[in-house]
């Protein structure tokens, strides 16, 4: 299944699923209030059967729905009046900056970011769900201030009042999403559950926003959470935003685009060009005008990875785990695994002396039972990593292979053999076809590749250079951020 700017989806993905209700969302009137549903959207649409006469049933429930929205709404914007922050605060600030949690390479980032808006007032903005960043985290100057939600909101009298609206915004968007849904598509129930969180956060901000005045928001995800909300609010009033590209291109869908932000800082060229044409594209089939303007590139995501690391002569394999139900389920690629599992097998096998395989967990894997039973079998050359930071694993390997993550791109730019295996008709994006030309290995005979190349210090400094280069020209910048917050701001 081939989608636009070469995204390829197995047929079993659920990827078209999720941009067909997208794309209904996105092209109705509740564009900018559903806005935020959209980031948790992409891992929750299944498919169902409708009849007819249940079909005529939905219908005359939605006119209830309809008459009843337009009252609680009414309802919930007296209450959201009557909500006080703590101490009635009014924030006068010249900058929003709204934190989430990010990866650890993007710390640095952030850092550098602050360094260029120092001579701003800047209000840190913390959604209650984030725990990435504390006072510690970086420097606070005496008109700065750090505010999480959950904290520092309301007078204890009022709890009662924001369940009240935060169920009355829950019933709304839930009963508008619902009638949006194309015929045979339903939500996955987990999906309830976030439409809940989403609609707290929405909540939140709502109260919060009377009680601050501010001329930019620096937006850190634009897709996702407190972050999404107030993105639609400054899309609403058309007002100067900054947001990052939060990993690799991975899909079409809206961890991406639409960018709700006037300005995004990406990666590299080739990201920027991809994320320009796809968000471009996007809003001329929903018929509106592209919010994002500017498409700059920063090299420090590049520069602030790794060291490097070139040739790296340890006789360690380093194995990056993808096996997550979101990414069998959504990219459709479940039957990878199944060709992974069989590599890392023979590859147990195949190996000698002090040669060993470090399988790096993620988070959310399902394939740990079959880790762990690989490392039963063979413990003196199966590690498993968890919890461990990236450039730890790194540091200690000699070779690095796996499917589409981005740590195999942090990988390449920190100078390791890195490899990517791919076949026809597996999951593909074009922000992979660079590496993926390259580097890319077939899973049919991978495991001689990859051992030769462990084995011969000549073939793994001259794939080593392949891969940096790759990276230099991945992250290379064409429009750098120098003189950007002096101009938007």
């Amino acid at each position: 299944m081939t989608s636009d700017y070469g995204f390829f989806h197995p047929n079993k993905s659920d990827a078209q699923l999720s941009s067909t209700v997208e794309n209904e969302i996105l092209s109705s009137q509740y564009f900018n209030d559903l806005y935020p549903y959209l980031g948790a959207l992409q891992t929750s649409t299944t498919t169902r059967k409708i009849t007819s006469k249940r079909f005529r049933e939905y219908k005359i429930i939605d006119r209830i729905f309809e008459r009843a929205n337009k009252f609680l709404i009414n309802y919930y914007y007296d209450i959201v009046s009557n909500l006080k922050v703590q101490n009635n605060i009014d924030y006068e600030k010249k900058i929003l900056f709204v934190l989430d949690d990010i990866r650890d390479f993007e710390k640095k980032k952030i850092v550098d970011i602050i360094k260029f808006i120092d001579n701003h007032s800047i209000i840190y903005l913390q959604s209650p769900t984030c725990h990435v960043f504390n006072e510690g985290s970086f420097p606070l100057k005496s008109s700065d201030c750090l505010i999480n939600l959950k904290y520092q909101l309301f007078r204890k009298r009022d709890y009662c009042l924001l369940s009240l609206a935060v169920g009355i915004k829950y019933f709304v968007d839930y009963n508008t999403l619902i009638k949006l849904l194309p015929r045979n598509i339903s939500y996955k129930i987990k999906y309830f559950a976030i439409i809940l969180i989403i609609a707290y956060k929405k909540v939140l901000w709502d109260i919060f926003s009377k009680n601050i005045n501010y001329s930019c928001v620096i937006n850190i995800k634009h897709f996702s959470g407190l972050g999404a909300v107030i993105s639609s609010d400054c899309y609403t009033k058309n007002m100067n935003s900054i947001t990052f590209q939060h990993g690799v291109i991975s899909h079409f869908g809206s961890s991406f685009v639409p960018i709700m932000a006037r300005t995004i800082i990406c990666f590299g060229t080739h990201s920027s060009a991809i994320l320009e044409k796809m968000d471009k594209y996007l809003f001329k089939c929903i018929g509106k005008k592209p919010y994002c303007e500017n498409y700059y590139q920063d090299d420090s995501f590049a520069l602030t990875i790794n060291e490097k690391i070139l040739g790296n002569n340890k006789k360690n394999l380093l194995f990056i785990d993808q096996e997550t139900n979101y990414a069998s389920k959504f990219y459709g690629i479940s039957e990878q695994f199944d060709h992974i599992h069989k590599i890392l097998y023979d590859l147990a096998q195949e190996l000698e002396g002090e040669e060993t395989l470090t399988i790096r967990i993620h988070p959310s894997s399902k394939g740990i039972h079959f880790y762990d039973s690989l490392r039963a079998k063979y413990p003196d050359r199966i590690v498993i990593s968890k919890n461990k930071p990236l450039k730890y694993d790194l540091l200690n390997s000699g070779v690095v292979f796996g499917l589409f993550s981005g740590a195999l791109i942090e990988a390449a730019a920190s100078g390791l053999a890195t490899y990517f295996i791919w076949e026809e008709n597996w999951y593909i994006s074009p922000d992979f076809t660079p590496f993926i030309e390259i580097l890319g290995v077939k899973a049919e005979g991978c495991r001689n590749t990859i051992i030769e190349t462990l084995r011969d210090e000549n073939n793994k400094i001259q794939l080593a250079h392949k891969a940096e280069n790759i990276a230099k020209k991945y992250f290379y910048v064409s429009r750098p951020i120098n003189d950007l917050f002096n101009t938007l701001m």
